[in-house]
């Protein structure tokens, strides 16, 4: 669907099975280490825009982002910026952003990822989310006890409740 600019022969090619095609023509691969650099070059080159690409493996998850324009934006997936992967899985398959929140989790929700993911991701598949209003709100609490705690001037009053 989104890699007409590929086709099954450049894949076979580089050595990459490819284990099942869909409905849409997507296809789900096994890529040896040996043949990642070579496959990542071909998906920037053969990704239509407005599509993207993931690569799971054990230490890392790569994300290949092809804009409409034809920019490209490569990441590993990381907490930091796990958010702006967030943004343009959203954005690029037209779904709101609470549902790719978790990246991790989102992934795993594939039926082909699900069990690797499990295995090697487990942990932040399951980590407890964090609104960013509540971190918000921690951050805004821990000032305002700073500013009383380090603050020699603010007012009290000792009241004798025994007269």
């Amino acid at each position: 669907m989104g890699s007409s600019g590929i086709q099954d022969s450049d894949l076979e090619a580089l050595n990459i099975e490819i284990v099942d095609k869909d409905s849409d023509s997507d296809r789900k691969l096994k890529i040896l280490a040996a043949s990642l650099s070579a496959y990542l070059y071909l998906v920037r080159s053969g990704l239509n825009p407005g599509f993207w690409n993931e690569v799971i493996g054990e230490k890392e998850i790569i994300f290949t982002f092809k804009f409409k324009d034809g920019t490209i934006k490569e990441y590993i997936l990381s907490p930091e910026n796990e958010r702006e992967i967030d943004k343009l899985c959203a954005e690029f398959n037209s779904e709101p952003p609470d549902k790719t929140a978790n990246v991790y989790k989102y992934i795993s929700d594939n039926k082909f990822y699900h069990d690797f993911m499990v295995e090697h991701y487990a942990d932040m598949i399951n980590r407890r989310p964090w609104k960013p209003f509540l971190l918000e709100l921690l951050v805004l609490l821990v000032l305002v006890k700073q500013l009383f705690v380090n603050s020699s001037s603010y007012p009290t009053k000792i009241m004798n409740t025994s007269d």
